[in-house]
């Protein structure tokens, strides 16, 4: 991230993609803080009592829904690569991550459009597309 470029507003980005019961808990999830690490930690192993599944579904091909959902160029990444993880980076670089096993959340709209990937050891891992109301 350029020192000019403005930080991004980490926990308004996560927050309308969680649990409304663990809204409140990530206020500060800049990256390397604790509060991230855990999350991602609770992304990795109880990513169903933490995300809103509310406006989840599946999908098989995100690239794919993600571009006919207007998904814009770039994206804000929670991911395992410290390089990305907490940056804004374009989108086909972010959707490399993608079958790497690790949990992924990738928001392309703040607020309305999101891609969860969780953590899974062998075989195509759940894919979902997490589309909030007005998307």
């Amino acid at each position: 991230m350029n020192e000019n470029a403005e930080e991004p507003d980490h926990a308004g980005l996560l927050r309308p993609f969680l649990a409304s019961r663990f809204r409140g808990r990530y206020d500060n999830v800049r990256p390397e803080s604790d509060r991230r690490t855990e999350l991602f930690n609770k992304l990795c192993h109880r990513f169903t009592e933490v995300l809103d599944w509310r406006y989840a579904r599946q999908v098989a091909s995100p690239e794919e829904e993600l571009r006919s959902l207007g998904a814009p160029s770039r994206c804000y990444c929670l991911c395992a690569p410290k390089e990305m993880d907490g940056r804004m980076v374009p989108l086909t670089e972010a959707l490399t991550l993608v079958g790497s096993g690790l949990p992924l959340l990738l928001v392309c709209r703040p607020g309305s459009l999101a891609y969860f990937e969780p953590e899974y050891e062998r075989g195509p891992g759940q894919r979902y597309i997490l589309q909030l109301p007005g998307a």
